[in-house]
């Protein structure tokens, strides 16, 4: 299986599941969470290019959204595998969409915020379980960081801009 089908298989399981422990494994990840505050923890596997994102349900932390990176962010190498089977970390937001048609909803591209804070251009596609999110560059410009969540965690953000 590759990193990307087990990153999938691991979303919206426990913290100590078998799939998530094999996954860490693979990895090369430390298995202690850091707490972030409130109700989300944090596990970063940085020479694979993946931030792992918990959320709290009771009783156990949930694995709800996946970072993947292109490499030289934060300190963060580059993802290897493919993304959906055949987008890589070095396609650009056309070829994305050609391999995964058109998204479920785009958006960015907005004014920097207090000039600090950018706007990117983003395409969200999703699927039965999960979506996926790229975020980009520039409007036709490479991968920035692409986020994998579940469906619900990606409900609840919509929501929440309502």
């Amino acid at each position: 299986m590759s990193t990307y089908k087990a990153l999938l298989s691991a979303l919206n399981t426990t913290a100590d599941s078998p799939e998530l422990q094999a996954l860490l494994a693979r990895l090369n990840s430390p298995s202690a969470l850091k707490k972030v505050g409130g109700y989300r923890a944090r596990l970063a596997a940085k020479a694979s290019g993946v931030d792992l994102s918990f959320g709290w349900s009771k009783p156990s932390w949930m694995l709800n959204n996946v970072f993947l990176f292109p490499g030289g962010r934060d300190g963060f190498g580059e993802f290897q595998d493919a993304i959906e089977s055949q987008v890589s970390m070095s396609s650009t937001r056309s070829e994305v969409r050609s391999i995964l048609g058109l998204p479920s909803w785009s958006g960015g591209g907005g004014p920097a915020i207090m000039n600090t804070l950018v706007d990117y251009h983003w395409d969200r596609f999703d699927f039965e379980t999960y979506s996926v999110r790229f975020d980009y560059e520039e409007e036709q410009g490479g991968i920035r960081l692409v986020s994998v969540m579940t469906r619900e965690l990606m409900l609840q953000l919509i929501s929440n801009r309502v």
